[in-house]
């Protein structure tokens, strides 16, 4: 068994939106990946988290955007592990990403978590990543091979994860739309409105 650490940043820790799609993830993961989920919320000290987190083969950091930003329980996380930058916790150790947003933000967080546990020693595997939008569930098959994260994403994911994990570095990528569509112009402008018009009108006069 390999164990992997799930760092569950968000505010609501498992009853959350993140943890969900955390839990769409690890059933694509191998059996023999022993998965010690900590949601930090409820952590009081970190400090008695060193030894789990030593033991770990790699981590799963996850937290949704709150005002651009990652949850306060991950920033609290970060905070504290500056104390284990460049030490056996971290070095060399493989990190999986998600993010959850509703609408925006996301990317910039995942970008500056990715870089945070860089420098921590950590290992950021290709396309071992994952960011989820409220919208992109709502648009539901129509946001399906339009280039756009979905969960039909997350076999690539843990692909990727349990490669790094294993030191196997087999790598695959998740689908990339490289045709026209890539350069089209999907902005639908609505026509003017009645009053718009009217204005129109008035101030060209």
């Amino acid at each position: 068994m390999k164990k992997i650490v799930v760092l569950d940043g968000s505010l609501h820790g498992k009853s959350g939106n993140t943890a969900g799609v955390v839990e769409e993830l690890l059933p694509h993961l191998p059996g023999y990946f022993d998965v010690d989920w900590i949601e930090l919320k409820d952590v009081a000290d970190f400090s008695t988290l060193e030894e789990r987190l030593r033991d770990a083969y790699g981590f799963i950091a996850a937290t949704g955007t709150y005002w651009q930003s990652w949850g306060s329980p991950m920033q609290r996380f970060l905070e504290f592990a500056t104390q284990w930058e460049g030490k056996d916790v971290f070095l060399g150790k493989p990190v999986c990403a998600i993010v959850t947003m509703h609408s925006l933000g996301g990317a910039e967080v995942l970008g500056r978590l990715q870089a945070n546990f860089n420098l921590l020693g950590a290992f950021i595997p290709p396309m071992c990543c994952f960011v989820y939008s409220h919208l992109t569930q709502m648009a539901g098959k129509n946001a399906e091979g339009n280039d756009v994260w979905n969960l039909d994403c997350l076999p690539t994911v843990a692909h990727n994860f349990q490669q790094a994990v294993d030191n196997l570095h087999q790598y695959i990528a998740w689908e990339v739309d490289r045709g026209e569509s890539v350069t089209d112009v999907w902005l639908k402008k609505k026509k003017p409105s009645a009053m718009k018009r009217l204005l129109s009108k008035f101030w060209s006069t």
